[in-house]
């Protein structure tokens, strides 16, 4: 899913700022790492889960901005509130509602867990911690495009218990960027690079799904500079940077980066965009998820769905069961491509390439199903299910660190995985 939330750094200067909430400050955890202060009323354990997370995603900042003339950040602080109520009492009013915050007057991250996943929490931590990291350090303030593309691009960095990977190329991120190209409706680069601050803002409150184009669009900027044709243009980026943080004029900066030609260039990214694929986790992630979501409504009492073999035998035998998805980026998948179909219950990285890549278990809160995929390097994939008020069940997959899983968990996942 494609997060929007506010950024506050653009607007604190002028707000006044709340009491901290009450009552959540006096159970607060401390965990402290070399460059960040973490305190959570979650739990001691999470508050030392988001220091490891954030320790490990400044290496990320700090390998990217490092040769910019960085000032000394001195200790990040965040804080992560269990309830979304005291969060929301904690930040300035435009703020309240949105899933996580850098409030600049306090050098402050702020956050909220919930009953959001883990991986939510974190990838909005990430984004945040983005922000966060380039207000406290850089000299000079750089291009809205810039801050918000590198923090959507951070944003859906991995983190497998000891060392991040970036670049991941999210199926639904792709799909907004690629439908707003095909249909005529994302943003010229020329008008997304001069947008200022407030244009930026003033999109967010006015216009979510222009807004959600925004995001994607300048993640997509970021990503097409630091991964097209082998990363030859990282060069223009980090000069572009280079010259902000140095005090140049920004027009003056692009163009001795990226040249005056600004239709070859955007022609240049229009084509990378086109082309890109989703990365391989994301293909496990959507066969989880339609796979998951096809079972509920097939078996419809979700306890009748015991077994991935039998279920994968109906849904491949069409005189038994016909049918027809669309997963959330508009992909439709019927039960006459057998190939497709055929194709949902293996992972990418599973070398076998063939039979059943994934395992079902049940909840031991819920009894309800869930389904997870092993394959990938220090994370496993889960896919689970939620009931929804008005009847029927959500479905929602995430990443979560291996190392962090129940033993017996990971153990019934590696005899899989033999």
């Amino acid at each position: 899913m494609v997060r929007l939330v506010k950024h506050s750094f653009l607007l604190l200067a002028l707000l006044a700022l709340p009491a901290v909430a009450e009552g959540a400050e006096d159970q607060m955890f401390t965990a402290r790492s070399k460059h960040y202060e973490v305190r959570s009323d979650v739990s001691q354990r999470f508050a030392q889960l988001v220091s490891q997370h954030m320790e490990s995603i400044y290496g990320e900042y700090m390998r990217r901005f490092r040769d910019y003339g960085l000032r000394d950040a001195g200790v990040f602080n965040v804080v992560v509130y269990a309830k979304k109520d005291d969060y929301d009492a904690s930040v300035p009013r435009p703020l309240i509602g949105s899933a996580g915050a850098f409030i600049s007057v306090r050098k402050l991250l702020a956050a909220w867990r919930g009953e959001r996943s883990d991986e939510e929490v974190f990838r909005t931590l990430y984004h945040e911690g983005f922000h966060q990291f380039l207000f406290t350090t850089m000299p000079h303030p750089v291009p809205i495009w810039v801050n918000e593309g590198f923090a959507e691009y951070f944003a859906e960095a991995t983190w497998n218990g000891r060392s991040f990977t970036t670049g991941r190329v999210p199926y639904m991120r792709l799909f907004v960027i690629q439908k707003a190209l095909k249909d005529g409706e994302h943003i010229p680069l020329s008008d997304l690079f001069a947008m200022s601050d407030q244009d930026w803002m003033d999109t967010v409150g006015a216009d979510q799904n222009r807004a959600n184009i925004q995001y994607c669009e300048a993640w997509s900027v970021v990503h097409f500079l630091a991964h097209a044709q082998g990363g030859r243009h990282r060069a223009r980026i980090l000069s572009y940077l280079k010259q902000l943080s140095e005090g140049e004029d920004r027009d003056k900066a692009f163009k001795r980066s990226f040249g005056s030609d600004a239709r070859a260039f955007e022609r240049a990214w229009a084509g990378y965009v086109r082309d890109l694929k989703p990365t391989p986790d994301e293909i496990c992630r959507k066969n989880l998820e339609v796979i998951l979501f096809l079972a509920l409504s097939y078996y419809r009492d979700p306890a009748r769905f015991t077994s991935l073999e039998s279920f994968a035998a109906d849904v491949l035998n069409t005189g038994r069961m016909t049918w027809e998805v669309t997963a959330g980026d508009g992909d439709k998948i019927s039960s006459a491509d057998r190939e497709r179909v055929r194709s949902l219950f293996t992972c990418p990285y599973d070398k076998r390439r063939h039979g059943i890549s994934y395992v079902l278990v049940r909840d031991p809160k819920t009894s309800l199903p869930m389904v997870f995929c092993g394959y990938h390097a220090g994370i496993v994939y889960k896919a689970h299910c939620v009931p929804r008020e008005e009847g029927g069940y959500r479905v929602y997959v995430e990443q979560v660190v291996r190392e962090t899983m129940p033993p017996d968990l990971v153990k019934l996942l590696r005899a899989q995985n033999k």
